[in-house]
Protein backbone atom coordinates (compact mmCIF):
# COMPACT_ATOMS: atom_id res chain seq x y z
CA UNK A 1 0.00 0.00 0.00
CA UNK A 2 1.59 3.24 -1.12
CA UNK A 3 -0.23 6.01 0.67
CA UNK A 4 2.19 8.92 0.34
CA UNK A 5 0.12 10.52 -2.44
CA UNK A 6 -3.07 8.53 -2.07
CA UNK A 7 -6.41 10.16 -2.74
CA UNK A 8 -9.02 10.31 0.06
CA UNK A 9 -11.00 7.38 -1.36
CA UNK A 10 -7.91 5.16 -1.32
CA UNK A 11 -7.04 6.23 2.22
CA UNK A 12 -10.54 5.32 3.39
CA UNK A 13 -10.44 1.99 1.57
CA UNK A 14 -7.04 1.21 3.10
CA UNK A 15 -8.26 2.12 6.57
CA UNK A 16 -11.26 -0.16 6.12
CA UNK A 17 -9.00 -3.02 5.06
CA UNK A 18 -6.66 -2.46 8.00
CA UNK A 19 -9.62 -2.27 10.39
CA UNK A 20 -10.72 -5.69 9.16
CA UNK A 21 -7.43 -7.10 10.49
CA UNK A 22 -7.65 -5.02 13.71
CA UNK A 23 -3.88 -4.45 13.99
CA UNK A 24 -1.42 -3.82 11.18
CA UNK A 25 2.32 -3.27 11.49
CA UNK A 26 4.01 -1.24 8.78
CA UNK A 27 7.81 -1.40 8.54
CA UNK A 28 9.97 1.59 9.36
CA UNK A 29 10.94 1.93 5.66
CA UNK A 30 7.33 1.89 4.48
CA UNK A 31 6.35 4.82 2.28
CA UNK A 32 3.33 5.83 4.38
CA UNK A 33 3.24 9.62 4.40
CA UNK A 34 2.29 12.15 7.05
CA UNK A 35 -1.06 12.78 5.33
CA UNK A 36 -1.92 9.08 5.45
CA UNK A 37 -0.92 8.81 9.11
CA UNK A 38 -2.96 11.91 9.98
CA UNK A 39 -5.96 10.59 8.05
CA UNK A 40 -5.82 7.17 9.73
CA UNK A 41 -5.44 8.83 13.16
CA UNK A 42 -8.50 10.95 12.38
CA UNK A 43 -10.41 7.72 11.64
CA UNK A 44 -9.63 6.45 15.15
CA UNK A 45 -6.28 4.69 14.79
CA UNK A 46 -3.69 4.75 17.53
CA UNK A 47 -0.38 5.55 15.85
CA UNK A 48 2.95 4.36 17.28
CA UNK A 49 5.93 5.26 15.10
CA UNK A 50 8.69 4.09 17.44
CA UNK A 51 9.01 0.82 15.53
CA UNK A 52 7.37 1.20 12.16
CA UNK A 53 3.79 2.37 12.33
CA UNK A 54 1.45 0.36 14.50
CA UNK A 55 -2.20 0.98 13.80
CA UNK A 56 -4.65 -0.01 16.52
CA UNK A 57 -8.29 0.77 16.01
CA UNK A 58 -10.67 1.96 18.66
CA UNK A 59 -9.24 5.17 20.08
CA UNK A 60 -6.77 7.87 19.22
CA UNK A 61 -6.58 9.33 22.72
CA UNK A 62 -3.51 8.83 24.95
Amino acid sequence: MHLLKANPERLEATAAQLKHYQVQLLGANHCTGINAIAHLWHLGCSIDVRVGTRLQFGTNTP
